[in-house]
């Protein structure tokens, strides 16, 4: 996950020196890169989201399957108490 939020760093200077470009740029071409950076700032936006999003269900589906496991655990141990119960019934 380092090297993702490294990356998107990485891009998102990238667009702030074109930014500074496009503040000098002739005025076609600063609506031009204007629109190039708002598009690919939104795509930076919507990437940092999806990580975020699949950090999220990961860390929820490990909760899961913690709670899973303690869940099992317990349905074991009620299932030995059962059969010890059973047991002494039948004798």
């Amino acid at each position: 996950m380092k090297d993702d939020t490294d990356t998107l760093l990485s891009h998102m200077n990238k667009l702030l020196e074109l930014a500074e470009l496009a503040r000098h740029a002739a005025p076609d071409d600063r609506v031009r890169l204007e629109r190039t950076i708002e598009l690919a700032s939104r795509a930076l936006l919507a990437v940092a989201q999806a990580q975020e999003t699949v950090k999220q269900a990961k860390s929820q589906r490990d909760r899961a399957d913690a709670d899973m496991g303690d869940r099992r655990r317990d349905l074991v141990a009620m299932l030995a108490e059962l059969q010890i119960i059973l047991e002494d019934i039948s004798r």
